[in-house]
């Protein structure tokens, strides 16, 4: 977008196709970080489940293999909250552009 001119101006997408466009594209930052967030749940899943050692260190190998996966989780669920906040914004922005667009002035064909 140009600096002092409206955004219908510059976009060519009418507000209908700005919608399917910005949602879509928010759906995709928000599976994006779903994969860290699932090996965070498993890694934590299998460390205080599974069997990682029996001998002096397996509760400290244990308990790092539980706080790993729980740092991995919760980057993944704060990647999965930015894209959920950013997908609100998108429709809120595209929703906005389509009632924009009603109030433009038509002009009548010759």
């Amino acid at each position: 977008m140009r600096a002092g001119q409206p955004w219908k101006h510059t976009v060519p997408l009418d507000g209908r196709r700005y919608l399917v466009f910005l949602s879509g594209k928010a759906l995709m930052w928000m599976m994006a970080p779903v994969a860290p967030l699932m090996a965070g749940i498993v890694l934590v899943l299998v460390a205080l489940t599974g069997d990682l050692g029996q001998d002096d260190g397996g509760a400290c190998a244990k308990v790092a293999v539980a706080g790993a996966g729980a740092a991995i989780a919760a980057v993944g669920l704060w990647g999965v909250c930015k894209g959920l906040r950013h997908y609100t914004w998108a429709l809120r922005e595209a929703r906005a552009r389509i009632s924009e667009e009603k109030t433009w002035p038509v002009l009548p064909t010759r």
